[in-house]
């Protein structure tokens, strides 16, 4: 659990993290500033959804355990997606995935599922 500036705080389930990891990593291997940058607006983008977590828009997905999921694009990054549930508190957000357009968005995300 990371807290932002204002107190909000956020959740990065495994695969999220690991979602980004693994663009940073391929960025990179090209451009190394370009990844800084990358990993930057990734985190701009949680903190402002974890601020204010209704920002996104509803994304339905038929598995239970995904119910109620919203998805905001990353910040300078169209077609990367941040797919989110925001906490019942209101407080705050856990971050399911960060998946590019093109990708199984579903496959993606049930495997956030996993342990």
């Amino acid at each position: 659990m990371q807290n932002t500036p204002n107190n909000s705080r956020f959740f990065l389930r495994s695969r999220a993290a690991a979602q980004i990891q693994d663009v940073a990593v391929s960025v990179s291997n090209t451009n190394r500033q370009k990844a800084v940058i990358w990993l930057s607006d990734v985190l701009w983008t949680v903190e402002q959804l974890a601020e204010q977590p209704h920002l996104g828009v509803s994304y339905p997905m038929p598995s239970p355990q995904l119910h109620s999921l919203r998805r905001f694009r990353v910040r300078n990054y169209r077609p990367y997606w941040i797919y989110y549930r925001p906490f019942a508190s209101g407080n705050g957000i856990e971050v399911f995935g960060v998946v590019h357009e093109k990708q199984n968005i579903g496959e993606q995300l049930e495997a956030a599922l996993e342990p």
